[in-house]
């Protein structure tokens, strides 16, 4: 559970969180996720987190309902944005075969703002946002990569 990491103090010479895993956190648990791997992490070890619902990466292109096709799968993605706990409900409707079924997700969405803010209360120094692998800057409607070094 990322919530209630117990590493070993200094075991790690860095880690990464990738796949929107860190926006399924609301605040208090994404401070707790960051103090656990600060503590796990040596000193300038580094943390690269993958980041798909930061505002400015998913506000600007959010589509409230679409339909997509996998395979023999239609899927259906409602998005109920909830402004005032700055969260994102998405209720996934998937029909395959003539049976339906309903799922529903959460998803808390910070300001890059935010996220620097977080990180730095949590130790560490921001050094690049990205908005992919190859270096390019973060630019609003693209994914975030952000890589942090503890100090």
């Amino acid at each position: 559970d990322m919530r209630s990491l117990e590493l070993e103090a200094g075991a790690l010479d860095g880690a990464y969180c990738m796949g929107n895993s860190f926006c399924y956190l609301d605040y208090a648990n994404a401070q707790r996720f960051l103090a656990g791997v600060a503590a796990g992490l040596q000193p300038g070890g580094m943390l690269v987190i993958d980041h798909g619902t930061a505002a400015e990466s998913i506000l600007p292109a959010i589509v409230p309902k679409r339909w997509f096709l996998v395979g023999d799968i239609y899927m259906l993605s409602e998005c109920h944005p909830v402004p005032e706990t700055s969260r994102l409900d998405i209720e996934y409707t998937c029909i395959r075969g003539g049976v339906v079924e309903t799922q529903m997700t959460t998803s808390y969405v910070m300001t890059a703002a935010e996220l620097r803010r977080l990180f730095d209360q949590a130790g560490f120094d921001t050094i690049a946002m990205n908005s992919g692998w190859a270096g390019e800057p973060y630019k609003l409607g693209s994914r975030l990569v952000l890589t942090a070094r503890r100090r």
